[in-house]
């Protein structure tokens, strides 16, 4: 299998894909992307890009927002870390991205319910918003 990867060089392929990607994480994911050998999970999947495009076409682009820092905030979070203003803002700023995307996909369900779903995964935390807003005003803690 490894002489195919080599011949149509997926490996750059993998490369230039990460290179679109907005986070470390999705960097990641993308380099570890593999071919798909079951038949109906991969024309499942090679359908996506045309509903995608009929999304774009009726709702316009997604509101994509870049994440930058994110995996190591949530590493420090996760290690129990005392977070600063800025990193608790960056959450903040994630979180509603999560949410604007959240919504753009809601309004596509009756473009393409498959594509659509993929905003169940989101959560945007409103509690947690609602915290750091009350606790951060101008970059300092209130």
């Amino acid at each position: 299998m490894k002489k195919y990867y080599d011949k149509l060089e997926f490996n750059t392929i993998l490369e230039m894909l990460a290179d679109l990607a907005q986070s470390d994480s999705a960097k990641t994911q993308c380099r570890a992307l593999a071919p798909m050998m079951r038949d109906d999970a991969c024309r499942r999947k090679m359908a996506e890009p045309t509903a995608a495009r009929g999304i774009l076409d009726t709702h316009g682009s997604p509101p994509i927002t870049a994440m930058q820092d994110l995996d190591a905030i949530l590493t420090l979070a996760k290690a129990g870390a005392m977070l600063v203003p800025d990193q608790l803002t960056k959450v903040d700023e994630c979180l509603a991205a999560c949410l604007r995307m959240q919504q753009y996909l809601k309004k596509a369900a009756g473009t393409a319910a498959a594509i659509a779903a993929y905003g169940d995964s989101f959560f945007p935390l409103p509690e947690l918003r609602e915290e750091i807003a009350r606790c951060i005003r101008a970059g300092a803690v209130d």
